[in-house]
């Protein structure tokens, strides 16, 4: 049987390009008053109505008046909430211009705790400086808040460890709607986070308490790689074991990260961003820890 990663078809939207100074911000509406934004960084959601703008992700800070520009083409409402659903740059960094514009940011605590100081991300040579006010989310949860605006029932919950170690997934309950933040991506192995909380197996975990909340109708806003749906959850969780299963014997036996690459143990399924050498490195490390 080929392992090769073959998602399904999602049903075919139409989406509308916004255009601001250059940069081009691709809008899907999914259900009524609830988009997908994307453009540089990671992929937002967007529920507007009569309560206000509710964002989750912000992407890059230089790509703060794009994507304020795409949301006042849909909506007179300024962003009113903000949920950050983890605290990498490419989620958080236009932070600091909604928070300045009266946005008040929620995240989970973990997620704030990493903002308030500097870090650096080994996989990419990324250095983050702290975050300060107004870029610091203002409001934080440890398990779960629930939001009752626009219709909806938006459940934001955190997973456990998962891609990092304050993740957060965002459930609009009567749209049938989920934003997976990057516990769930596409198109690649994704970047568990191990040093900053992530896991592996915890990512598997939250991976398969989110199939017990979604059917088939459900559409799935991942962090990286658009829209996904229930089938392409199941195929993600799929490969993760996988990967688990092959890489953990020969981590246990001592094998070298030379010889666990040559093994070749993410055989079968391609990625078009991710390296293979630094997903085996992350996993291998959080193992031998662990073991």
């Amino acid at each position: 049987m080929n392992t090769r990663w073959i998602f399904c078809l999602l049903p075919m939207l139409a989406p509308l390009a916004i255009c601001h100074g250059g940069s081009e911000v691709k809008v899907t509406e999914l259900r009524d008053g609830i988009y997908m934004m994307e453009n540089k960084g990671g992929v937002i959601g967007l529920s507007i109505g009569e309560d206000g703008a509710l964002l989750i992700d912000a992407q890059y800070a230089e790509g703060y008046e794009t994507i304020r520009e795409a949301v006042a083409k849909l909506t007179p409402d300024p962003v009113r909430i903000l949920i950050n659903t983890h605290y990498h740059l490419d989620h958080t960094g236009g932070n600091e211009g909604f928070g300045k514009a009266g946005a008040v940011i929620f995240a989970q605590e973990e997620t704030r705790r990493l903002l308030e100081s500097a870090q650096y991300i080994q996989s990419f040579d990324n250095h983050m400086d702290a975050f300060e006010a107004p870029a610091i989310p203002r409001i934080t949860f440890p398990d779960r808040i629930v939001f009752h605006l626009n219709g909806e029932t938006v459940e934001v919950y955190h997973p456990g460890p998962a891609h990092t170690g304050g993740d957060a997934i965002v459930f609009f309950h009567e749209a049938n709607v989920v934003h997976a933040g990057d516990v769930l991506v596409r198109y690649r192995y994704p970047f568990i986070d191990t040093p900053h909380g992530g896991s592996l197996p915890g990512t598997i975990a939250a991976c398969e308490e989110l199939l017990t909340r979604v059917n088939d109708d459900t559409m799935i806003i991942t962090g990286h790689g658009g829209l996904s749906n229930k089938a392409e959850l199941v195929a993600f969780i799929e490969m993760l074991k996988v990967f688990e299963s092959r890489i953990a014997p020969l981590a246990a036996e001592g094998l070298s990260l030379e010889e666990i690459e040559a093994a070749d143990p993410l055989r079968g399924y391609e990625s078009t961003a991710f390296p293979a050498s630094e997903f085996i490195r992350l996993a291998v490390e959080e193992m031998r820890k662990e073991g």
